[in-house]
């Protein structure tokens, strides 16, 4: 069965970060591991705290998530097969650096490289002054695990210009949060959202859906879509195709929320 290895934050109280990403892969039916890099302490008010876990334990629980991987295949160099490894919140340098460097090792242990997709989540959308990956985190991330990802998931505003994001192979730009005086970019009022898929540097894919009213405060949105391309990717899906998927079914699924008037999956 595929495997999603998630290294992001708990999110006990609203039901994003790990939580989030765990039922998005009960839900499509694949095997599901969780590495907590961070504790979070979130309400309906926002972010209140982050505690970055010890690197030692991230790493062990990264580790033996990835052996568990190998020993289910049966032989090496098949261990990228059927598995994908997505982040979100690191918290820390340490620990952006320390991940990294498991990736790296697996990925010449098997000759191969593993499907890895990164959340950039740097704070969250009400973040009252706590921070999900620190500002030396964010160097570590764009110089160490960048260039080990095979998609990276930036919204607009995460993106910016762009230039903090050239050690990428590929992105998904992501279009919901997209609003007037944005240079060439739709209104948040437009009725469509655009979200862009790039490969080095060029626009290869665009999905249009309709804008939804309501949808950009479904909470969890962003690691759900990270979380369905990974599931795709670990059934072995091409990324152009587990991004048109993902779109698709998130797209279902927060419309089901609106119209429930409930959280996200619920």
């Amino acid at each position: 069965m595929p495997l999603v290895i998630s290294i992001a934050g708990s999110d006990p109280g609203r039901g994003a970060g790990l939580q989030m990403d765990e039922r998005v892969c009960r839900r499509m039916g694949v095997q599901f591991r969780g590495v907590v890099a961070v504790d979070t302490v979130q309400d309906d008010g926002g972010l209140r705290s982050v505690t970055p876990r010890p690197v030692e334990q991230v790493v062990e629980e990264l580790q033996a998530a990835l052996v568990v991987r190998q020993e289910l295949d049966g032989a090496s160099d098949h261990a990228a097969a059927g598995v994908a490894v997505k982040t979100g919140a690191l918290g820390t340098s340490s620990l952006v650096m320390a991940v990294a460097e498991v990736i790296s090792n697996f990925n010449r242990q098997i000759e191969s490289e593993v499907s890895l997709i990164i959340d950039p989540v740097r704070l969250a959308t009400k973040h009252l002054d706590a921070q999900l990956l620190s500002e030396e985190g964010w160097s570590s991330l764009k110089e160490r695990l960048f260039p080990l990802a095979t998609l990276v998931t930036p919204n607009t505003l995460e993106f910016g210009e762009g230039s903090e994001y050239e050690n990428c192979r590929m992105i998904l730009l992501k279009g919901g949060h997209r609003h007037e005086g944005d240079p060439g970019r739709s209104s948040v009022a437009a009725e469509s959202v655009c979200d862009e898929l790039w490969h080095q540097g060029e626009l290869i894919r665009s999905v249009v859906q309709p804008r939804l009213k309501g949808g950009t405060d479904v909470h969890g949105t962003g690691c759900a879509l990270s979380a369905l391309i990974s599931v795709h990717l670990a059934q072995s899906k091409t990324v152009t195709q587990a991004v048109e998927a993902s779109l698709a079914q998130l797209h279902q699924w927060i419309q089901i929320a609106l119209a429930n008037r409930s959280d996200l999956l619920q």
